[in-house]
């Protein structure tokens, strides 16, 4: 991106109630940031999602003073700056409808290629032995495997810290996506862990440097955690908090969910125990589990897949066996969009399919028709 432009964008960015929604708005109505930042009152007020009070801000700002000091910021610390109109933006983050219009990234490495192997890995803060020792043996097992993956989290207490430290003991790259500015660091109990992460992977933030954290904030950082990944695995939660936003927008996106099952009316399970009892996330007790769902490898159902010569789908099952037939081998982003079905019926229709031998998932979950 030209320096010019990214200027335009920081300086967009840096007025109040302007995010990457309004932003994005702005500057498809206006054409460029420029445009926008330069546009009278009446223009704006016809823009969708811009009232009188935006649009009295935007008319009365003058945000290039914190644009200018944002980019002294990002040269002084080497941040690499991604843009979702350019080519390095994450490819799997980009296609999500809410992604973030600028992304700013502190590590002593480029960004890795977003379409290698990417997972995220959420949970309590409050985070049992039992929690953290199935994060460290399903990194470990990916590992022992050859898989290497990209490990995401949100650098929080618990689960989260759990897994990004299990990724730097097992040599996998790891992110972590912050809920502020890089200019700030929270928890400060995590520090140190932040600082290995930036020599083995990295801190990822679609907020200026000066913006500390609030709990909208966090709300929001959750959809990066879920929008970077593969897919999305849930240790430890309870029926609300982050690891479940975190969950719900990864299958919003049509990614993976898969949770870890545990004990029965007890509040740091019961939320992994809702997901898998709904249908809306895979049960997984081990890494093969996670590299059989993505199609990585190592499957333990054998050659042989289930067939079920007696089964009669449904009118809705068979509309979308008829599609994949037509489309194979099919992306679940382009299923969801003919099938017109919500997410969450499209998922238990499909696991019911695979399981009656009618399709097969292929790697990058990808479908064919069996018979």
């Amino acid at each position: 991106m030209e320096a010019g432009t990214l200027r335009d964008y920081l300086a967009l960015l840096h007025i109040p109630g302007v995010g990457s929604f309004t932003a994005r708005q702005l500057i498809a109505y206006c054409g460029s940031a420029k445009d926008a930042l330069q546009a009278k009152r009446d223009t704006l007020l016809r823009i969708p999602h811009v009232g009188p009070n935006l649009a009295e801000s935007i008319v009365a700002a003058d945000p290039y003073r914190a644009a200018d000091a944002e980019l002294e910021y990002i040269a002084r610390h080497r941040i690499q700056v991604m843009c979702a109109t350019e080519d390095d933006y994450p490819s799997r983050l980009k296609g999500c409808p809410d992604a973030p219009l600028l992304l700013f990234y502190h590590s002593d490495r480029p960004f890795p290629a977003s379409e290698g192997k990417w997972i995220s890995i959420v949970g309590t803060r409050r985070a049992t032995a039992y929690g953290r020792e199935f994060v460290q043996r399903l990194v470990a097992g990916l590992a022992r495997m050859g898989h290497q993956p990209v490990v995401v989290s949100g650098l929080a207490h618990g689960i989260d810290g759990e897994a990004h430290r299990a990724a730097l003991e097992h040599g996998c790259t790891t992110i972590g996506v912050l809920g502020h500015g890089l200019g700030h660091f929270y928890p400060a109990g995590h520090r140190e862990l932040g600082r290995r992460m930036v020599s083995q992977g990295g801190l990822l933030s679609e907020y200026p440097s000066t913006l500390e954290a609030d709990r909208s904030t966090f709300v929001q950082r959750n959809r990066i955690v879920a929008g970077l990944s593969e897919a999305t695995v849930v240790v430890e939660s309870d029926l609300t908090g982050g690891a479940m936003i975190t969950a719900h927008k990864a299958l919003e996106y049509g990614r993976e969910v898969l949770a870890l099952p545990g004990r029965a009316r007890h509040d740091m399970n019961a939320g992994c125990n809702w997901l898998i009892k709904k249908h809306k996330a895979a049960l997984i007790e081990e890494a093969e589990d996670l590299a059989e769902a993505l199609g990585w490898g190592s499957s333990r159902r054998g050659a042989m897949e289930p067939v079920s010569l007696f089964y009669t789908p449904n009118e809705a099952e068979q509309a979308v066996i008829d599609i994949v037939r037509e489309h194979a081998p099919i992306a679940i982003d382009e299923l969801i969009r003919l099938a017109k079905a919500p997410i969450n019926t499209l998922n238990a229709m499909l696991l019911n399919l695979e399981f009656h031998g009618l399709l097969r998932q292929l790697p990058g979950r990808c479908y064919e028709a069996l018979r």
